[in-house]
């Protein structure tokens, strides 16, 4: 199964976009005139208003074509996939909206009211689906039928070159067809049904579905508008994955997993004296070195399983707090998943014979003699081995340490860089987006009188100023379309359009560079005007701009250029502001953002509800503050932040375990030299010295070894902003210094204890 996906580039510009969204027209062509192609079909999503009982809900609602359960076999729990949507007016939910609207009763055959943008009436159930996993990307909640859809058959049929791409399309190959293969072949399709105009600036690729969850982002840098909607207007988590996060973590608890296996040989090899005698008898008595070896392992690989029941406790308690923090429905139940189960048992073998493995071959290795006599010393080999395990360690502690430094920073630059718009004690109401429902006429929208709206807002005096305006923050604007300007040849760009009313640029305080506003009394700035932004007049190659016309390709808007504003950040530090142009659109508005008093929230508030329920009674009030709206783009960044921080804290804690241990190995190896040294006047401080400058040494090549793989890791992670820090050794020295603090801190105690001691007990036996 695959997602087709649409590249459109620009020419004379270097733009390239790509969108999931196409024409309704293209499923039937592909099924039509490539024999490779064994099934399409295509999938609408749309925001409806949904009423069940005197109760409304909003909801997602999927429109999809006859051939759906044809490629996706999704498991009916009640009707059957070929006759549930036959019927004009009949919708299948999944089980868990069947449950929320109709609970224990039998939802076959219920009414549901919708109210949306191209539906208004009664559905009728006829099928329940059993729930998806949320780790995919086709997340639904209804799937409606288009049979008896004048309207959306016509879509069906239509190549919509610009606009209106509305349906994202699937199909299914047969089992001997190459997707490469067919890919290339579909730019003829371009040419044959829309024209090599349009083939010249668009293509087609193929997307393996097992791809789209994790892989969008990475293969096409596609955000699917469901997981930017849920993020930002719904201020909720994103439902799409991303491998590139899924390494990090997985990066971070193999880093964690390394330091627990050299802890565990650092151990083993500092009460390696203990063992020794051991070792030396057994060898008397006839044992060989390759039963050592197995002995040592075994005994690894037991602590290995002996702590897998506990790690799997642990896991399981902090499973709902994981779900919550990730927003994600993981499930650890071991017994029923034998895939995870093989997995755990793999992994604990693995890291058993790991960790044991060093301790296993160094202790094997005593000679019974000299162990029996108590003369039996760490060989160079064996002391290099080991403090390269100490390097390995400290390398990995640093790399975290510098990956948690620079997240934060991002996340403080994203939360303190200046947007261009002001978003302190804005007010963002979806009320016209919610009052459209099934009003297809523009003029019968409550957007058509927002002038009414706003002066109806601004009666209250903390309610300072209005604007009313179609595309949030954060999400984008319309789809990218061509544009070219009057006098320049042979130069179209992909401009972004918001649609907004002449109060947009004075709420949100966007700066004026040259020309005038939208004024009202104007006729023609309601049919013409266009503002355009400092990209946009870069990418055109504009040298003066203002009353130049400018020609939507493929569309037959045109309008003329009457101001430039400065650039400002409408979609997320990520992206680049991209050329972007602001016109008037009366009836098509979706938001009302209004500036407020930073003082008696709470009764504004109250006076907001009171007025919205004037407008659109019986739906539940929604808003949100701008500023807490723009953080949400970030909410990705922020729990990778958090989830590193909380793999630095525990790994650098599991390392000092580690070096507890190792300090006081190497303190017991050298008693008797700090006794003489004592004896000789040496002082604690010159003991600590003494034993600490080893691990300084060490903490020093770390450094030199981790930091040019942290300064790649940093660098190819921030490639994922158009605007990011600058960092340079800073975050490096400051990572070394942090790590070298908590490892003297830590040998400190061992040394100052062994520096306090008496030097008679450890020289009696001289």
């Amino acid at each position: 199964i695959y997602r087709v996906i649409r590249e459109t580039r620009s020419t004379g510009a270097d733009q390239a976009h790509y969108e999931a969204n196409t024409s309704g027209a293209l499923a039937d062509a592909l099924m039509r005139d490539f024999p490779e192609v064994q099934q399409a079909t295509r999938m609408g999503r749309h925001e409806i208003m949904l009423r069940y009982k005197d109760k409304f809900f909003q909801q997602k609602f999927d429109l999809v074509d006859a051939s759906f359960f044809d490629i996706f076999q999704i498991p009916f729990l009640k009707g059957k996939p070929q006759t549930a949507l036959q019927e004009p007016y009949t919708i299948v939910l999944t089980e868990k909206m069947a449950r929320k609207y109709f609970g224990d009763e039998n939802p076959m055959g219920k009414i549901l009211t919708v109210d949306g943008r191209f539906w208004h009436g009664e559905f009728k159930v006829t099928g329940v689906l059993r729930d998806l996993p949320t780790n995919t990307s086709l997340q639904i909640d209804f799937l409606h039928s288009t049979v008896g859809d004048s309207y959306i058959q016509d879509k069906w049929t239509r190549w919509e070159d610009v606009q209106n791409r509305m349906f994202v399309t699937y199909i299914l190959l047969h089992p001997n067809a190459k997707s490469a293969e067919l890919e290339r072949k579909l730019p003829d399709l371009i040419n044959r049904y829309i024209g090599p105009q349009v083939r010249a600036t668009t293509t087609y690729h193929l997307q393996s579905l097992n791809r789209v969850h994790l892989y969008s982002n990475v293969d096409y840098a596609i955000e699917t508008e469901e997981n930017i909607r849920q993020a930002i207007v719904k201020r909720g988590h994103g439902i799409q994955g991303d491998i590139r996060q899924v390494y990090m973590f997985a990066c971070a608890g193999v880093a964690v997993l390394a330091i627990a296996c050299i802890n565990f040989m650092s151990l083993s090899t500092a009460r390696s004296t203990n063992r020794a005698r051991e070792v030396g008898m057994r060898k008397v008595v006839g044992a060989h070195r390759q039963q050592l070896i197995h002995q040592f392992l075994n005994e690894s690989i037991l602590i290995a399983f002996f702590a897998l029941p506990l790690a799997v406790m642990i896991g399981k308690a902090a499973l709902p707090f994981l779900n919550t923090f990730l927003n994600r429905d993981l499930n650890l139940n071991i017994l029923n998943d034998w895939t995870l189960l093989l997995g755990l048992i793999a992994v604990t073998l693995f890291v058993g014979l790991l960790s044991g493995s060093y301790p296993a071959l160094f202790l094997s290795k005593f000679h019974p003699i000299e162990v029996l006599k108590g003369t039996g010393k760490m060989r160079g080999r064996e002391t290099s081995l080991r403090k390269s395990l100490v390097v390995v360690q400290f390398a990995i502690s640093i790399l975290l340490i510098v990956a948690t430094i620079m997240v934060s920073r991002q996340l403080v630059y994203i939360k303190t860089k200046k947007l261009g718009f002001n978003k302190e004690h804005i007010v963002v109401l979806p009320i016209f987006i919610t009052h459209r429902g099934a009003r297809t006429d523009p003029n019968e929208r409550l957007a058509s009188r927002y002038n009414v709206v706003k002066q109806a807002f601004l009666e209250h005096p903390n309610v300072l100023k209005a604007t009313a305006y179609n595309f949030p923050f954060g999400m984008g604007t319309n789809r990218l379309r061509l544009i070219r300007a009057e006098g320049i040849q042979d130069r179209e760009i992909h401009m972004a359009f918001q649609q907004a009313d002449e109060d947009y640029l004075d709420t949100f305080g966007i700066e004026l560079l040259s020309g005038r506003n939208f004024s009202t009394e104007m006729s023609s700035d309601f049919t013409e005007a266009i503002l355009l932004n400092e990209s946009a007049v870069k990418y055109l190659g504009l040298k003066k701009s203002l009353g130049k016309q400018i020609q939507v390709v493929f569309f037959p808007r045109k309008g003329r250029v009457i101001w430039v504003i400065k650039n400002y950040h409408h979609q997320s530090l990520r992206e680049k502001i991209g050329p972007m142009g602001i016109y008037m659109r009366t009836g098509f508005y979706s938001y009302l953002a209004l500036k407020i008093q930073s003082k008696n929230i709470l009764e504004t508030i109250e006076f907001l509800d009171k007025t919205w329920q004037r407008f659109v009674p019986n739906r539940p009030f929604t808003f949100w503050f701008m500023d807490d709206q723009l953080n949400t783009m970030y909410q990705k960044e922020v729990r990778l932040g958090q989830v590193l921080q909380a793999f630095t804290i525990l790994a650098i804690f599991i390392a000092c375990l580690g070096l507890f241990a190792l300090s006081a190995y190497t303190a017991e190896q050298r008693t008797k030299e700090i006794g003489i040294r004592k004896v000789l006047g040496a002082t604690v401080l010159n003991i600590v010295l003494l034993l600490s400058k080893d691990f300084v040494k060490l903490i020093l090549i770390a450094n030199l070894i981790v930091w040019p793989v942290a300064y790649y890791a940093a660098q190819r992670w921030l490639e994922n902003f158009a605007y990011r820090i600058d960092f340079g050794i800073g975050v490096f020295l400051l990572s070394g210094i942090l790590m070298l603090m908590i490892a003297l801190c830590t040998v400190s105690y061992q040394a100052i204890r062994v520096a306090v001691s008496n030097p008679v007990d450890t020289l009696r036996d001289e």
